[in-house]
């Protein structure tokens, strides 16, 4: 496993990411994460925007991943989405 931290942050994402990031300004950065739709990936999403990345959302879903970047702009983030299906890679 290459990020023996990823299980842990996975049980208190807002902990881990606040310690990875540890405060930092994440202004020029850009994030990738699958999943934001909903639980950890869209916690994730949300705070990792509030620190000032842009942060571009891979999701099955238009809709959820719509709300999603709604709601990282109605906080004065900035994102996107791509929409894909990544549960299989036939």
């Amino acid at each position: 496993m290459k990020c023996p931290w990823l299980a842990f942050a996975a049980a208190d994402p807002e902990r881990y990411t606040k310690k990875e990031t540890n405060g930092k300004n994440m202004k020029d950065k850009t994030v990738v994460i699958t999943g934001a739709t909903s639980g950890l990936g869209r916690a994730t999403a949300l705070q990792l925007a509030q620190k000032g990345a842009f942060v571009l959302i891979i999701a099955r879903s238009n809709t959820k991943a719509n709300e999603v970047i709604k709601e990282i702009k109605k906080e004065g983030g900035k994102g996107q989405f791509i929409l894909s299906d990544l549960s299989s890679m036939k």
